[in-house]
């Protein structure tokens, strides 16, 4: 960004770093930078001398993206600035709490007390419901079968209560021993 240096009280100027030689310059540095200014008037001379600071670029990250179950609340927060300000009116605190009906993205604008400002994202996706798929099985007393269940993809976790007569309380496929 830019900023204007202003000298007064001569009537000829000449700022060093080619800044120019009007009384009002306009600069853009990089880093932060000192400049001269040399005022001549009625064959008299003075200096004087501005520092502009250039504060660091502001990093504002976010937790990331989260995916929830419909109903469900993510929890997302900001950091890397002093004030933070999320669109959807989701807010003006670090941390969030949200609960969209559908897939959003939420982006945080923070600023610092230079008033350096910048900006991160999070999307909440939302996942569809499941629909769990089991097939019943009638068997004789003494006897194992195999029990599938499928619906929440291949990397699905599956909790199967009660786990009495079941090989485990956890997956997929189960087998039921008969008591």
């Amino acid at each position: 960004s830019s900023t204007t240096l202003t000298a007064s009280g001569a009537s000829n100027y000449v700022w060093d770093n080619n800044a120019g030689n009007t009384a009002s310059v306009t600069v853009s540095p990089s880093t932060t930078t000192t400049y001269i200014v040399t005022g001549t008037s009625n064959g008299c001379t003075g200096t004087d001398q501005v520092t502009v600071t250039v504060a660091p670029s502001l990093n504002v990250t976010t937790t990331g993206d989260v995916t929830i179950c419909p109903g469900s609340t993510a929890t997302i927060t900001a950091s890397g600035a002093t004030n933070f300000s999320w669109n959807n009116n989701a807010g003006s605190s670090a941390t969030i709490n949200v609960s969209p009906a559908s897939t959003t993205t939420y982006i945080v604008t923070g600023t610092d007390a230079n008033g350096c400002s910048g900006q991160a994202q999070a999307t909440v996706t939302v996942a569809n419901n499941l629909t769990l798929n089991a097939t019943n099985v009638e068997m004789c007393g003494g006897s194992n079968s195999t029990i599938t269940v499928s619906g929440a993809g291949t990397n699905g976790n599956y909790t199967w209560q009660p786990s009495t007569y079941l090989s485990s309380a956890a997956g997929n496929s189960v087998t039921f021993t008969a008591g």
